[in-house]
């Protein structure tokens, strides 16, 4: 059976896969000698401006609402979604198809 999360501990775990989903994308292209802002890079990839900003604000200032965190976490998924998913589900299909072409 499940513990009840408190307001706060909800806030913290959404704030931390926000984190970790926004550094996850952005550290990959972090090259070169001098570090980049996180706001450029996920403009530069198409992650919405808005996510970096609430990984600052939770990581360096005040934590933002739970509203605010689920609703962000709703789209990085769909970000996830539309820029890493579906393009995997394709790479797979047409290798597989390829394979059942080879094999007949």
């Amino acid at each position: 059976l499940a513990m009840p999360r408190s307001d706060t501990s909800l806030r913290l775990c959404y704030a931390m896969a926000l984190i970790r989903f926004v550094n996850g994308v952005v550290d990959a292209n972090q090259t070169g000698a001098q570090a980049r802002s996180v706001v450029s890079l996920a403009a530069r990839l198409g992650l919405p401006v808005w996510f970096a900003d609430l990984r600052h604000e939770a990581t360096h200032n005040r934590l933002p609402t739970l509203p605010c965190l689920r609703l962000a976490t709703l789209q990085a998924v769909d970000w996830l979604r539309e820029r890493y998913w579906d393009a995997q589900k394709l790479a797979l299909e047409s290798r597989r198809e390829r394979a059942a072409e080879l094999l007949h």
